[in-house]
């Protein structure tokens, strides 16, 4: 339904105020309602008007008021014209005469338009309440957005954050799986796959990558478990039954590792391990604590 302006903007504050004809009050109602909206505006002009009224204490105007408008308003008004007085007939008597009726004294202006004046500015009044109730609400809800865009900005950043962190995993990995794809398609290289030799650890895997021609053995690991305090990773080259320490090596947080083998090697070997060693490495594999074994056959 449109909204009717002069419905609103003239009636429904003197409705507030309860300043109408009973016409123009009820024309009011049925306007309302038929629109949730404008009674809604209507409500507020009310509720504003009855809390005006609650906290607004009657003024008393000063006896000089009066006394100064009535004085103008003498000043303003044109002199009365002098009549001659009529002389009585001699003969007789002037009877008294009765006008047929008795005229009243008419209203003053100022009577009239004063209580008008004082409902015209409580209206201006009443609009100014509702206007300034409005706009706080409307602060309000642009505080909420506020804060919530604020705390969106926030969930955002940290979202980057984490992507970023993610990424930056990404490119480390590319750059280890990268260099060692150039590991594996060196001239002379021999690479060895090891695997989980319990079971316990499915995703866990490593290399061995031998270049003879290099004179390199580079042992890549990842997924494994992380090792208890005070134990370390040890790497094996078994030769028929006999192991032979390729040195230790600690994983990160992932348990991956590229360790290159270090001591005394074997120039051909059969086997490959990694097992789970006393800080300091063992002379021998802990029996159970292997944890990846693979075949160079």
């Amino acid at each position: 339904m449109d909204r009717n302006q002069r419905l609103e903007e003239e009636l429904f504050p003197f409705y507030a105020l309860d300043a109408l004809t009973a016409d123009e009050r009820a024309e009011v109602e049925r306007y309302v309602a038929a629109n949730p909206q404008a009674r809604s505006r209507l409500e507020e002009l009310v509720e504003a008007a009855t809390e005006f009224s609650a906290e607004t204490a009657p003024i008393e105007p000063a006896p000089t008021v009066k006394a100064g408008l009535m004085a103008r308003i003498a000043a303003d008004q044109p002199p009365a014209e002098s009549q001659p007085a009529s002389q009585p007939h001699p003969s007789r008597t002037a009877a008294p005469t009765l006008t047929s009726r008795q005229t009243a004294p008419s209203r003053r202006w100022w009577e009239m338009w004063v209580p008008l004046a004082g409902a015209l500015a409580l209206a201006g009044l009443l609009f100014a309440g509702v206007y300034v109730v409005r706009l706080s609400r409307q602060v309000d809800d642009l505080t909420r957005q506020v804060a919530l865009l604020q705390q969106g900005s926030g969930d955002l950043q940290s979202q980057i954050d984490t992507l970023e962190g993610e990424n930056a995993n990404l490119r480390r990995e590319l750059s280890a799986r990268e260099d060692q794809l150039a590991l594996y398609l060196q001239p002379g290289a021999v690479t060895t796959v090891i695997s989980d030799l319990t079971g316990e650890h499915p995703t866990a895997h490593g290399t061995l990558t031998l270049n003879r021609t290099a004179g390199t053995s580079t042992l890549r690991v990842a997924n494994l478990p992380p090792p208890d305090a005070g134990t370390i990773y040890q790497a094996w080259l078994i030769v028929g039954d006999t192991p032979v320490s390729a040195g230790t090596f600690a994983v990160d947080e992932q348990g991956d590792a590229v360790h290159a083998l270090t001591g005394d090697l074997p120039e051909s070997f059969d086997a490959v391990g990694v097992s789970i060693e006393p800080e300091g490495g063992s002379q021998t594999p802990t029996p159970g604590n292997i944890i990846l074994l693979g075949s160079t056959s």
